[in-house]
């Protein structure tokens, strides 16, 4: 029995060795079919700067902040409105009319009590110079008409208000009244916005602080709208806000196309300056990020770089490329680090 598992023992080592030899001939075979297969083929390029523009874009509120308030200097009801919202009005121009006859009836009244009053006066004057009267009484007296000649001024100047003129040339705003509306003095009736009074506030991200500047060029669109251009006319100091800063830009609205409130998208090119751009295709990522595959003494090598994505078919790459690396322009999907590639054509 020992005999035979002996024998057992060394068939079985025997079959072993012979099963890896096996292997290790066909792993060879394999591999020197592999080295005389046909490289893949490859377009390289060469990776140039082109000049590309940074585009922020940014939703921003319509404002007024140059608009003058229309208020009313009398109390009185409402009884004309001259003008329709958003109509450009000059300087002057009347744009309500109150109540006139009850503003007339208190100028009557003020006139009638201002004729007693001082027909009183004058005849009760001459009684206290003859010492006919006391001079408390006389006081009164003299108090009542002075009080009647201040209210006559006031009625006077009530009247002189029953038109309301437009204080400066611009876009007059819809009144929260209406006619048949009764106003006190002080009512603000509506607001008027001079020609370059529309702007536009938004705020953007602290990174693009140092590219912008007072008078650059911005698009102002709304859906559905033509857009308008405008003009950035303030940027906002540094503040306790280190994510974002306010930036105003005022724009032309003589055709009323964006009203006050308006929300808006703001576009502006900034940073013209030339890139290293490659086409997306290009372009692979893993893990490590982002790379490309250039090809050195006939195989595909990786290298990884810092970019970032432009639209749907470009990438700008930020660092660790240079202009005029030679890099493989065509599919990559199927590449692989190391592989030996034959390069089809070198794109200039």
């Amino acid at each position: 029995m020992g005999i035979k598992k002996k024998k057992y023992s060394i068939l079985i080592v025997v079959v072993a060795i012979l099963v890896v030899l096996s292997l290790l001939f066909f792993y060879r075979q394999h591999q020197v079919k592999k080295t005389h297969a046909t490289p893949v083929k490859v377009s390289v390029s060469k990776i140039k700067k082109q000049a590309l523009a940074d585009i922020l874009k940014s939703y921003g509120t319509v404002i007024t902040p140059d608009s003058q308030d229309i208020a009313s200097q009398t109390d009185g009801a409402i009884i004309k409105i001259l003008y329709k919202p958003g109509q450009w009005v000059d300087k002057g121009g009347v744009l309500f009319e109150l109540d006139t006859a009850t503003l007339r009836a208190e100028l009557l009244r003020a006139k009638a009590g201002l004729e007693f009053a001082k027909q009183r006066y004058i005849m009760n004057k001459s009684v206290f110079e003859k010492r006919a009267i006391a001079k408390i009484d006389f006081e009164k007296i003299r108090n009542s008409y002075m009080q009647a000649r201040e209210d006559y001024k006031k009625a006077q100047k009530n009247a002189a208000f029953m038109a309301i003129k437009a204080p400066i040339s611009g876009f007059v705003m819809t009144s929260p009244f209406a006619v048949g509306s009764v106003i006190q003095k002080g009512s603000v009736l509506a607001k008027i916005v001079p020609k370059e009074g529309y702007q536009v506030s938004y705020y953007v991200d602290q990174k693009w602080r140092y590219l912008i500047k007072v008078g650059q060029a911005v698009t102002i669109t709304v859906a559905d709208m033509p857009s308008v251009n405008g003009k950035v006319i303030y940027v906002a100091p540094m503040g306790t806000d280190v994510h974002s800063f306010e930036i105003r830009a005022s724009y032309n609205n003589l055709q009323q196309k964006i009203i006050l409130g308006t929300t808006v998208l703001v576009t502006q090119d900034l940073n013209k300056k030339p890139q290293l751009v490659l086409p997306l295709q290009s372009v692979g990522s893993d893990t490590q990020g982002f790379y490309i595959y250039t090809v050195e003494r006939g195989k595909i090598k990786k290298i990884y770089f810092s970019a970032k994505i432009l639209g749907e078919n470009k990438v700008i790459a930020i660092s660790g490329l240079q202009e005029n690396t030679r890099y493989v322009s065509s599919d990559i999907s199927n590449l692989t680090e190391g592989e030996t590639v034959e390069v089809d054509d070198v794109a200039h």
